[in-house]
Protein backbone atom coordinates (compact mmCIF):
# COMPACT_ATOMS: atom_id res chain seq x y z
CA UNK A 1 0.00 0.00 0.00
CA UNK A 2 1.41 3.31 -1.10
CA UNK A 3 1.14 6.37 1.57
CA UNK A 4 -1.92 8.39 1.39
CA UNK A 5 -0.56 12.24 2.28
CA UNK A 6 -2.23 15.51 1.27
CA UNK A 7 -0.76 18.84 1.22
CA UNK A 8 -0.68 20.89 4.66
CA UNK A 9 -3.38 23.12 4.47
CA UNK A 10 -5.75 23.57 7.40
CA UNK A 11 -8.54 21.31 7.44
CA UNK A 12 -10.91 20.27 10.12
CA UNK A 13 -12.69 16.90 9.40
CA UNK A 14 -14.33 15.88 12.71
CA UNK A 15 -15.22 12.15 14.32
CA UNK A 16 -18.54 10.89 12.92
CA UNK A 17 -18.88 7.77 13.92
CA UNK A 18 -16.44 7.31 17.35
CA UNK A 19 -16.31 10.43 20.08
CA UNK A 20 -13.80 12.25 21.10
CA UNK A 21 -14.37 11.41 25.47
CA UNK A 22 -11.90 13.21 28.27
CA UNK A 23 -10.54 10.79 30.24
CA UNK A 24 -8.26 11.39 32.81
CA UNK A 25 -4.66 10.52 31.62
CA UNK A 26 -3.88 7.54 34.34
CA UNK A 27 -6.58 5.75 32.65
CA UNK A 28 -4.36 5.32 29.57
CA UNK A 29 -2.21 2.25 29.34
CA UNK A 30 1.32 4.19 27.93
CA UNK A 31 1.70 8.37 28.33
CA UNK A 32 3.92 8.60 25.42
CA UNK A 33 4.44 6.99 22.52
CA UNK A 34 7.89 7.93 20.48
CA UNK A 35 7.55 7.61 16.26
CA UNK A 36 9.99 7.73 13.62
CA UNK A 37 9.82 8.21 10.44
CA UNK A 38 7.00 10.18 9.84
CA UNK A 39 6.64 12.78 6.86
CA UNK A 40 7.08 15.93 7.63
CA UNK A 41 9.44 15.57 10.13
CA UNK A 42 6.65 14.95 12.86
CA UNK A 43 8.88 12.66 14.63
CA UNK A 44 9.34 12.72 18.58
CA UNK A 45 7.55 11.93 21.64
CA UNK A 46 3.52 11.43 21.14
CA UNK A 47 1.89 12.48 24.88
CA UNK A 48 -1.77 11.62 25.45
CA UNK A 49 -3.51 14.33 25.37
CA UNK A 50 -6.64 12.98 27.69
CA UNK A 51 -8.79 12.28 25.02
CA UNK A 52 -9.83 9.05 23.71
CA UNK A 53 -11.10 7.73 19.92
CA UNK A 54 -12.58 4.58 19.68
CA UNK A 55 -12.17 4.00 23.33
CA UNK A 56 -8.16 4.06 22.44
CA UNK A 57 -6.15 6.95 23.80
CA UNK A 58 -5.59 10.19 21.30
CA UNK A 59 -1.42 10.98 21.09
CA UNK A 60 -0.14 14.26 20.33
CA UNK A 61 2.47 16.06 18.75
CA UNK A 62 2.06 20.15 18.30
CA UNK A 63 4.71 20.17 15.11
CA UNK A 64 4.84 23.31 12.25
CA UNK A 65 1.59 25.19 13.53
CA UNK A 66 -0.61 21.71 13.50
CA UNK A 67 -1.60 19.21 16.16
CA UNK A 68 -0.57 15.96 14.91
CA UNK A 69 -2.32 13.23 16.05
CA UNK A 70 -1.62 9.59 16.80
CA UNK A 71 -5.01 7.23 17.46
CA UNK A 72 -7.03 4.05 16.12
CA UNK A 73 -9.66 3.90 14.32
CA UNK A 74 -12.83 1.43 14.07
CA UNK A 75 -10.93 -0.57 11.65
CA UNK A 76 -8.09 -1.47 14.35
CA UNK A 77 -5.58 0.21 12.63
CA UNK A 78 -3.25 3.13 14.14
CA UNK A 79 -2.92 6.15 12.06
CA UNK A 80 -0.92 9.58 12.09
CA UNK A 81 -3.08 12.47 11.14
CA UNK A 82 -2.60 16.55 11.33
CA UNK A 83 -6.68 16.92 11.13
CA UNK A 84 -8.52 15.72 14.01
CA UNK A 85 -8.91 12.28 14.53
CA UNK A 86 -11.27 10.84 12.45
CA UNK A 87 -12.67 8.04 9.84
CA UNK A 88 -12.01 9.73 6.79
CA UNK A 89 -8.14 9.88 5.16
CA UNK A 90 -8.08 13.52 5.37
CA UNK A 91 -4.87 14.57 6.93
CA UNK A 92 -4.01 11.05 6.83
CA UNK A 93 0.22 10.75 6.54
CA UNK A 94 1.50 7.27 8.21
CA UNK A 95 -0.40 3.99 8.49
CA UNK A 96 0.43 1.75 11.51
CA UNK A 97 -0.49 -2.20 12.87
CA UNK A 98 -3.85 -3.47 13.32
CA UNK A 99 -2.99 -3.73 17.28
CA UNK A 100 -3.77 -3.18 20.90
CA UNK A 101 -0.54 -0.86 20.51
CA UNK A 102 1.09 1.29 18.01
CA UNK A 103 4.47 -0.49 18.55
CA UNK A 104 2.91 -4.04 18.45
CA UNK A 105 3.83 -4.61 14.83
CA UNK A 106 4.64 -3.36 11.01
CA UNK A 107 3.89 0.02 9.72
CA UNK A 108 3.19 -0.03 6.06
CA UNK A 109 6.39 1.78 5.32
CA UNK A 110 9.45 0.40 6.39
CA UNK A 111 11.06 3.60 7.37
CA UNK A 112 7.99 3.91 10.08
CA UNK A 113 8.30 2.59 13.76
CA UNK A 114 6.72 3.20 16.83
CA UNK A 115 8.32 2.96 20.60
CA UNK A 116 7.03 2.84 23.59
CA UNK A 117 10.19 4.56 24.81
CA UNK A 118 12.84 6.08 23.09
CA UNK A 119 15.97 4.26 25.30
CA UNK A 120 16.81 1.42 27.30
CA UNK A 121 19.27 0.33 29.89
CA UNK A 122 21.63 -2.55 29.48
CA UNK A 123 23.73 -4.32 31.87
CA UNK A 124 25.22 -7.56 31.97
CA UNK A 125 26.36 -7.85 28.89
CA UNK A 126 29.80 -9.08 27.86
CA UNK A 127 32.51 -6.36 27.95
CA UNK A 128 30.79 -4.89 30.53
CA UNK A 129 32.56 -1.71 30.70
CA UNK A 130 31.73 -0.50 27.12
CA UNK A 131 28.38 -2.32 27.03
CA UNK A 132 26.78 -1.33 30.35
CA UNK A 133 24.54 2.03 29.86
CA UNK A 134 21.73 4.08 28.12
CA UNK A 135 21.49 3.17 24.74
CA UNK A 136 19.29 5.75 22.80
CA UNK A 137 16.98 5.76 19.61
CA UNK A 138 17.84 8.56 16.76
CA UNK A 139 15.27 7.44 14.57
CA UNK A 140 17.03 4.65 13.08
CA UNK A 141 14.71 1.86 12.06
CA UNK A 142 15.71 -2.07 11.11
CA UNK A 143 13.12 -4.30 10.10
CA UNK A 144 9.87 -1.89 10.98
CA UNK A 145 11.96 -1.42 14.78
CA UNK A 146 14.25 0.59 16.58
CA UNK A 147 17.59 0.27 16.66
CA UNK A 148 19.15 1.58 19.98
CA UNK A 149 22.24 2.70 20.02
CA UNK A 150 25.54 3.76 22.34
CA UNK A 151 29.19 4.94 21.82
CA UNK A 152 31.43 2.82 23.73
CA UNK A 153 35.23 1.33 23.96
CA UNK A 154 35.62 3.49 20.33
CA UNK A 155 32.60 1.64 18.33
CA UNK A 156 29.00 1.80 18.32
CA UNK A 157 27.51 -0.90 19.67
CA UNK A 158 23.35 -1.34 18.80
CA UNK A 159 20.36 -3.20 19.87
CA UNK A 160 17.66 -3.89 17.00
CA UNK A 161 15.87 -7.09 16.03
CA UNK A 162 16.94 -9.21 12.90
CA UNK A 163 14.51 -10.59 10.33
CA UNK A 164 13.96 -13.79 12.88
CA UNK A 165 12.44 -11.32 15.06
CA UNK A 166 14.76 -11.81 17.80
CA UNK A 167 16.68 -8.93 19.31
CA UNK A 168 20.46 -8.61 19.06
CA UNK A 169 23.15 -6.64 20.71
CA UNK A 170 26.07 -6.03 17.95
CA UNK A 171 29.14 -4.07 16.90
CA UNK A 172 29.16 -4.01 13.68
CA UNK A 173 26.98 -2.31 11.22
CA UNK A 174 23.38 -2.91 11.89
CA UNK A 175 22.76 -5.92 9.64
CA UNK A 176 21.68 -9.84 9.16
CA UNK A 177 25.69 -10.96 9.76
CA UNK A 178 26.62 -12.70 12.83
CA UNK A 179 29.73 -10.58 12.71
CA UNK A 180 30.12 -8.46 15.77
CA UNK A 181 26.86 -10.42 17.51
CA UNK A 182 27.63 -10.33 21.10
CA UNK A 183 24.43 -10.98 23.11
CA UNK A 184 21.44 -12.45 21.98
CA UNK A 185 17.91 -10.90 23.24
CA UNK A 186 14.05 -12.71 22.88
CA UNK A 187 11.77 -12.64 20.36
CA UNK A 188 9.34 -10.39 21.44
CA UNK A 189 8.24 -6.86 20.52
CA UNK A 190 10.56 -5.04 22.47
CA UNK A 191 14.32 -6.12 23.91
CA UNK A 192 12.75 -5.50 27.51
CA UNK A 193 10.28 -8.31 26.82
CA UNK A 194 11.51 -11.70 27.79
CA UNK A 195 14.99 -13.05 28.54
CA UNK A 196 18.00 -13.09 26.52
CA UNK A 197 20.41 -15.68 26.20
CA UNK A 198 22.99 -14.97 28.66
CA UNK A 199 21.36 -15.01 32.01
CA UNK A 200 23.68 -12.21 32.95
CA UNK A 201 22.00 -9.76 30.77
CA UNK A 202 19.59 -7.40 31.82
CA UNK A 203 17.49 -4.79 29.73
CA UNK A 204 15.34 -2.44 30.84
CA UNK A 205 13.43 0.90 29.62
CA UNK A 206 15.03 3.88 31.28
CA UNK A 207 12.24 5.19 32.87
CA UNK A 208 12.06 2.34 35.30
CA UNK A 209 15.83 1.19 35.70
CA UNK A 210 15.29 -1.38 38.26
CA UNK A 211 19.31 -2.54 37.62
CA UNK A 212 22.39 -1.32 39.88
CA UNK A 213 24.97 0.30 38.34
CA UNK A 214 28.65 -0.91 38.37
CA UNK A 215 32.24 -0.01 37.13
CA UNK A 216 35.46 0.84 38.06
CA UNK A 217 37.38 3.94 37.49
CA UNK A 218 41.38 4.24 37.34
CA UNK A 219 42.36 7.02 40.05
CA UNK A 220 45.96 7.66 39.20
CA UNK A 221 48.80 9.15 40.58
CA UNK A 222 48.36 11.42 43.58
CA UNK A 223 51.40 13.41 45.47
CA UNK A 224 49.96 13.03 49.13
CA UNK A 225 47.35 13.46 51.52
CA UNK A 226 43.53 12.95 50.38
CA UNK A 227 42.61 13.09 46.64
CA UNK A 228 39.28 13.28 45.42
CA UNK A 229 37.93 12.33 42.01
CA UNK A 230 34.43 12.86 40.48
CA UNK A 231 32.77 9.66 38.27
CA UNK A 232 29.94 9.93 35.97
CA UNK A 233 27.84 6.20 36.30
CA UNK A 234 27.59 4.88 32.99
CA UNK A 235 23.38 6.36 32.78
CA UNK A 236 22.23 8.59 34.99
CA UNK A 237 19.65 7.50 37.52
CA UNK A 238 16.06 8.87 38.16
CA UNK A 239 16.11 9.71 41.28
CA UNK A 240 19.46 11.02 43.68
CA UNK A 241 18.61 8.79 46.60
CA UNK A 242 20.98 6.99 45.42
CA UNK A 243 23.13 4.09 47.45
CA UNK A 244 26.72 3.20 46.86
CA UNK A 245 29.47 0.17 47.75
CA UNK A 246 33.30 1.47 46.86
CA UNK A 247 36.01 -0.60 46.94
CA UNK A 248 40.05 -0.14 46.31
CA UNK A 249 42.20 -1.94 43.84
CA UNK A 250 45.01 -2.23 42.17
CA UNK A 251 43.80 -3.83 39.10
CA UNK A 252 46.10 -2.57 36.63
CA UNK A 253 48.96 -3.50 38.45
CA UNK A 254 49.78 -5.94 40.64
CA UNK A 255 52.03 -5.71 43.40
CA UNK A 256 52.59 -4.42 46.40
CA UNK A 257 50.91 -0.92 47.55
CA UNK A 258 50.74 1.36 50.53
CA UNK A 259 47.72 0.99 53.22
CA UNK A 260 45.08 3.23 51.69
CA UNK A 261 41.13 3.84 52.48
CA UNK A 262 38.40 4.77 50.52
CA UNK A 263 35.30 6.84 51.22
CA UNK A 264 32.34 8.60 49.18
CA UNK A 265 31.73 12.41 49.71
CA UNK A 266 28.82 12.80 47.70
CA UNK A 267 26.38 10.28 45.51
CA UNK A 268 23.25 11.78 43.25
CA UNK A 269 21.80 10.42 39.94
CA UNK A 270 24.73 11.43 37.87
CA UNK A 271 27.52 10.14 39.60
CA UNK A 272 30.03 10.20 42.77
CA UNK A 273 32.66 12.17 44.45
CA UNK A 274 35.01 9.41 46.03
CA UNK A 275 37.80 10.10 47.76
CA UNK A 276 41.34 7.94 48.91
CA UNK A 277 44.35 8.35 51.12
CA UNK A 278 46.91 6.52 52.28
CA UNK A 279 46.87 5.87 55.66
CA UNK A 280 50.00 7.23 57.89
CA UNK A 281 51.99 4.69 58.18
CA UNK A 282 53.69 5.62 54.60
CA UNK A 283 54.55 8.87 52.81
CA UNK A 284 50.94 9.73 51.24
CA UNK A 285 51.92 9.90 48.00
CA UNK A 286 50.53 6.78 45.32
CA UNK A 287 51.44 5.27 41.99
CA UNK A 288 48.93 5.07 39.00
CA UNK A 289 48.12 1.68 39.40
CA UNK A 290 44.90 2.26 42.06
CA UNK A 291 41.49 1.72 40.74
CA UNK A 292 38.23 2.17 42.64
CA UNK A 293 35.44 0.00 41.75
CA UNK A 294 31.84 0.73 42.66
CA UNK A 295 28.36 -0.20 42.98
CA UNK A 296 25.79 1.64 42.98
CA UNK A 297 21.77 1.29 43.34
CA UNK A 298 18.44 3.09 44.44
CA UNK A 299 15.98 1.47 46.63
CA UNK A 300 14.04 -0.85 44.42
CA UNK A 301 17.10 -2.05 42.53
CA UNK A 302 17.03 -5.87 41.58
CA UNK A 303 18.90 -6.81 44.73
CA UNK A 304 18.19 -10.00 46.39
CA UNK A 305 19.12 -9.60 50.38
CA UNK A 306 18.81 -6.43 52.51
CA UNK A 307 20.23 -3.21 51.87
CA UNK A 308 20.10 0.60 53.62
CA UNK A 309 21.59 3.58 55.06
CA UNK A 310 22.74 4.24 58.62
CA UNK A 311 23.15 8.12 59.05
CA UNK A 312 25.29 9.43 62.19
CA UNK A 313 23.63 12.98 62.21
CA UNK A 314 25.83 13.68 65.04
CA UNK A 315 28.67 13.00 63.88
CA UNK A 316 31.71 12.39 66.74
CA UNK A 317 34.29 14.06 68.40
CA UNK A 318 37.46 12.40 70.54
CA UNK A 319 39.84 9.46 69.09
CA UNK A 320 39.12 6.23 69.74
CA UNK A 321 36.40 3.57 67.81
CA UNK A 322 32.98 4.67 67.23
CA UNK A 323 30.29 2.18 66.35
CA UNK A 324 26.43 1.59 66.24
CA UNK A 325 24.08 -1.55 65.89
CA UNK A 326 22.37 -1.80 62.77
CA UNK A 327 19.09 -4.26 62.50
CA UNK A 328 18.61 -5.77 59.34
CA UNK A 329 15.20 -5.57 57.62
CA UNK A 330 14.44 -9.05 57.39
CA UNK A 331 15.66 -12.20 59.12
CA UNK A 332 18.87 -14.26 57.32
CA UNK A 333 19.10 -18.25 57.42
CA UNK A 334 22.71 -17.70 58.17
CA UNK A 335 24.67 -15.17 58.54
CA UNK A 336 24.93 -13.18 55.56
CA UNK A 337 27.90 -11.22 53.62
CA UNK A 338 27.54 -7.41 54.57
CA UNK A 339 29.68 -4.93 52.22
CA UNK A 340 29.55 -1.22 54.36
CA UNK A 341 30.97 2.07 52.55
CA UNK A 342 31.33 5.18 54.02
CA UNK A 343 29.08 8.06 52.75
CA UNK A 344 28.98 11.60 53.20
CA UNK A 345 25.75 11.45 50.27
CA UNK A 346 25.32 15.45 50.48
CA UNK A 347 29.06 17.11 51.10
CA UNK A 348 29.93 17.84 46.87
CA UNK A 349 31.56 20.66 48.33
CA UNK A 350 34.14 19.73 50.32
CA UNK A 351 36.60 16.97 51.29
CA UNK A 352 35.68 15.01 54.78
CA UNK A 353 38.72 13.83 56.63
CA UNK A 354 39.68 10.28 55.76
CA UNK A 355 38.21 7.26 57.81
CA UNK A 356 38.00 3.60 57.76
CA UNK A 357 34.90 1.27 58.33
CA UNK A 358 35.14 -2.36 59.61
CA UNK A 359 32.46 -4.76 61.07
CA UNK A 360 31.94 -6.46 64.55
CA UNK A 361 29.16 -9.23 65.53
CA UNK A 362 27.54 -9.85 62.67
CA UNK A 363 24.34 -12.27 63.03
CA UNK A 364 21.45 -13.36 61.55
CA UNK A 365 19.30 -10.38 62.42
CA UNK A 366 21.69 -7.11 63.23
CA UNK A 367 25.53 -6.29 62.84
CA UNK A 368 27.53 -3.60 64.36
CA UNK A 369 29.34 -1.24 61.87
CA UNK A 370 32.75 0.60 63.20
CA UNK A 371 34.48 3.78 61.81
CA UNK A 372 37.40 5.93 63.55
CA UNK A 373 39.75 8.37 61.42
CA UNK A 374 43.32 7.65 60.47
CA UNK A 375 45.97 8.76 63.02
CA UNK A 376 47.04 12.49 60.63
CA UNK A 377 43.27 13.71 61.34
CA UNK A 378 41.56 15.47 63.65
CA UNK A 379 39.58 12.73 64.61
CA UNK A 380 36.55 14.29 65.15
CA UNK A 381 34.14 13.86 62.44
CA UNK A 382 30.99 15.55 60.92
CA UNK A 383 27.56 13.95 60.42
CA UNK A 384 28.14 10.96 58.21
CA UNK A 385 26.26 7.47 56.85
CA UNK A 386 27.25 4.03 55.94
CA UNK A 387 25.73 2.67 52.73
CA UNK A 388 25.62 -1.37 53.26
CA UNK A 389 24.09 -4.00 51.70
CA UNK A 390 23.58 -7.55 53.16
CA UNK A 391 23.31 -11.49 51.44
CA UNK A 392 23.33 -14.60 51.97
CA UNK A 393 26.55 -16.62 49.54
CA UNK A 394 24.82 -17.27 46.07
CA UNK A 395 21.58 -15.65 46.71
CA UNK A 396 22.19 -12.47 45.19
CA UNK A 397 20.18 -12.17 41.78
CA UNK A 398 21.63 -9.45 40.16
CA UNK A 399 22.83 -8.91 36.73
CA UNK A 400 25.85 -10.06 35.93
CA UNK A 401 27.07 -13.26 38.15
CA UNK A 402 27.96 -13.14 41.53
CA UNK A 403 29.98 -14.91 44.01
CA UNK A 404 30.86 -14.01 48.28
CA UNK A 405 32.28 -15.49 51.07
CA UNK A 406 33.60 -14.52 54.51
CA UNK A 407 37.58 -16.09 54.95
CA UNK A 408 39.14 -16.25 57.85
CA UNK A 409 42.53 -13.74 58.08
CA UNK A 410 45.63 -15.05 60.38
CA UNK A 411 46.91 -13.40 62.75
CA UNK A 412 49.59 -10.63 61.55
CA UNK A 413 52.10 -8.01 62.32
CA UNK A 414 51.94 -4.87 59.43
CA UNK A 415 50.54 -5.65 56.11
CA UNK A 416 49.29 -8.94 55.45
CA UNK A 417 48.13 -10.39 51.88
CA UNK A 418 45.90 -13.15 50.95
CA UNK A 419 45.51 -14.64 47.58
CA UNK A 420 41.55 -16.00 46.76
CA UNK A 421 39.82 -17.76 43.95
CA UNK A 422 36.57 -17.71 42.66
CA UNK A 423 35.04 -20.72 41.92
CA UNK A 424 34.75 -20.03 38.54
CA UNK A 425 36.15 -17.94 36.10
CA UNK A 426 34.68 -14.59 35.22
CA UNK A 427 34.68 -13.45 31.20
CA UNK A 428 36.06 -10.33 32.46
CA UNK A 429 37.62 -8.74 35.27
CA UNK A 430 34.76 -8.43 37.84
CA UNK A 431 33.93 -5.49 40.88
CA UNK A 432 35.04 -7.12 44.12
CA UNK A 433 33.53 -5.73 47.34
CA UNK A 434 35.84 -6.57 50.62
CA UNK A 435 35.23 -5.39 54.20
CA UNK A 436 36.85 -6.36 57.18
CA UNK A 437 35.25 -8.22 59.58
CA UNK A 438 35.35 -9.41 63.51
CA UNK A 439 31.56 -11.59 63.16
CA UNK A 440 32.09 -14.03 65.79
CA UNK A 441 34.68 -12.27 68.82
CA UNK A 442 32.74 -9.79 70.21
CA UNK A 443 33.44 -6.53 70.19
CA UNK A 444 36.19 -3.26 70.14
CA UNK A 445 38.74 -4.29 68.01
CA UNK A 446 41.35 -2.42 66.51
CA UNK A 447 40.86 -0.49 63.55
CA UNK A 448 41.88 -1.54 60.31
CA UNK A 449 41.66 -1.26 56.60
CA UNK A 450 41.20 -3.27 53.44
CA UNK A 451 42.27 -2.91 49.73
CA UNK A 452 42.81 -5.15 46.91
CA UNK A 453 46.62 -5.75 44.90
CA UNK A 454 45.42 -7.39 42.15
CA UNK A 455 41.72 -8.11 40.88
CA UNK A 456 41.87 -10.91 37.78
CA UNK A 457 39.39 -13.08 35.95
CA UNK A 458 39.95 -16.33 38.29
CA UNK A 459 40.59 -14.37 41.55
CA UNK A 460 42.36 -11.61 43.61
CA UNK A 461 44.69 -10.73 46.26
CA UNK A 462 43.17 -9.04 49.52
CA UNK A 463 45.38 -6.71 51.91
CA UNK A 464 44.67 -5.61 55.51
CA UNK A 465 46.82 -3.21 57.85
CA UNK A 466 45.70 -1.43 61.23
CA UNK A 467 45.27 2.39 61.21
CA UNK A 468 48.64 4.28 63.09
CA UNK A 469 46.96 5.19 65.89
CA UNK A 470 47.99 3.84 68.97
CA UNK A 471 45.83 3.26 71.92
CA UNK A 472 43.79 0.35 73.33
CA UNK A 473 41.92 -0.52 70.89
CA UNK A 474 42.93 1.38 67.83
CA UNK A 475 46.10 0.28 66.99
CA UNK A 476 48.85 -1.18 69.20
CA UNK A 477 52.84 -0.29 68.82
CA UNK A 478 53.75 -2.92 67.22
CA UNK A 479 50.25 -2.73 64.39
CA UNK A 480 49.75 -6.32 64.94
CA UNK A 481 45.98 -8.05 64.92
CA UNK A 482 44.97 -11.26 66.44
CA UNK A 483 43.19 -14.07 63.99
CA UNK A 484 39.63 -12.60 65.12
CA UNK A 485 39.69 -10.80 61.92
CA UNK A 486 37.88 -12.20 58.52
CA UNK A 487 37.27 -10.45 54.89
CA UNK A 488 33.79 -10.68 53.52
CA UNK A 489 33.99 -10.34 50.18
CA UNK A 490 31.67 -9.70 46.92
CA UNK A 491 32.45 -10.50 43.52
CA UNK A 492 30.31 -9.38 40.77
CA UNK A 493 30.91 -9.54 36.75
CA UNK A 494 30.33 -11.60 33.75
CA UNK A 495 30.46 -14.92 33.07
Amino acid sequence: MTRRIRNLVPAFTFATGALLTQTALASAPQDTVHLSGIPYGADGAYFHSGDFYNDMPVYTLDHIGYTWSLYQRSNGRWYVDFDEPGEDWSGTVAIGPNADFPWQGDWDHSTDAASPVDSIVIGGAAYSSYTTGVYTWDGTVYNGKPVFQRQGGGVTWSVYQRSNGRWYLDFNDVSEDWDGTVEIGPDAISPTQGEWDDANVLVVDSLTRPLPLRGRYDFGTFAGGTDCRDIDFAAPFDGDDVNIQVSLDHANGPGSHDAMTVWVEGVDRHGARICARETSNFDGSHDANVSISYLAYRPGATLDGDRGRFEDSDGFTGTGNHCNTIAFDQSFAVKPIVQATVTHPDTFTGNNEAITVWLEEVTTSAFKVCVRETANMSAGHPAYSIDWIAHEPGSWPFYGADEGRVESVPAFSGTTCRAYGFTTAFTDVPQVFVTADHRDAGGNHDATTVWLEDVRVDGFTACVRELANPGNPGSNSAGSHDNSLKLAWTAVGNR
